[in-house]
């Protein structure tokens, strides 16, 4: 009996996974009573879908939690750009679990509407997250563009220089990522958000799994979010983190 009661409990332990993930609101919320945010909550879901308990690993700045996957130090990685250079290094979901609408934060002030050419973003200076991905419009002007980057603290960093005038603009892959910062700080009046060709798309992100992670391990969390998709509105998620944020510091 004793023998038979202790397989039970073996049996019934959950698998687990070590998912880093860097401070990046309003998806991945880095608080002291450990990680929130709206990509947090798709990982949950699957993951509780898949039978499988997350080991939490963060904050890390995004170079080192990159370096971290790489290794295999970790399972997971909460949110990253999928481009063919890491699908060789990495699996990822086949969809994208987390989307939204992106363009480039500006001064409401500015004369510009929406960016129309090569000519609107020539020489001008452009905060954005070291190591990130560029869409094809910013990649093809990368050379016309003064770039800004910043890696630890890079939201602040780069909205900081935005609110002092040391940029013309900031771009993050989600413009809500913006939004939760001027949310937070009561400033979303004085700044907008600038389309610039191919931005009506929106942009993508997913999970990523290391390429040395137990595949079957990878395989059920890959399938779990498939399954989970259907039944969320990412950006809605995105949206109540940003609203959240304003009423918080209000009080």
């Amino acid at each position: 009996m004793i023998f038979f009661f202790s397989a039970v409990l073996f049996a019934e332990k959950p698998e687990k996974i070590r998912v880093v993930y860097y401070h990046f609101p309003p998806d991945i919320i880095d608080t002291p009573n450990g990680p929130s945010g709206a990509a947090y909550d798709i990982w949950e879901r699957a993951a509780k879908r898949a039978g499988i308990k997350i080991e939490w690993s963060g904050s890390i700045p995004y170079l080192r939690a990159l370096k971290m996957l790489e290794s295999g130090r970790v399972d997971g990685m909460l949110r990253l750009a999928r481009t063919p250079e890491r699908e060789v290094k990495f699996y990822f979901t086949d969809k994208a679990p987390f989307w939204g609408s992106t363009g480039i934060i500006v001064k409401k002030n500015d004369s510009l509407q929406k960016i129309s050419t090569d000519k609107d973003v020539a020489g001008k200076k452009i905060g954005w997250l070291r190591g990130g991905t560029l869409p094809p419009f910013l990649a093809r002007n990368r050379e016309r563009i003064a770039w800004e980057s910043a890696t630890d603290n890079s939201i602040e960093v780069n909205m900081m220089k935005l609110q002092s005038d040391r940029v013309w603009g900031v771009y993050f892959i989600f413009s809500s990522t913006a939004l939760y910062y001027l949310s937070e700080h009561h400033m979303l009046a004085d700044y907008k958000v600038l389309p610039f060709p191919g931005s009506e798309k929106g942009s993508d992100m997913y999970a990523a799994f290391s390429r040395k992670t137990n595949k079957k391990l990878v395989d059920k969390m890959l399938h779990a979010f498939a399954e989970e998709r259907p039944h969320y509105d990412y950006e809605k998620l995105a949206q109540h983190y940003i609203d959240m944020a304003g009423r918080k510091t209000l009080k």
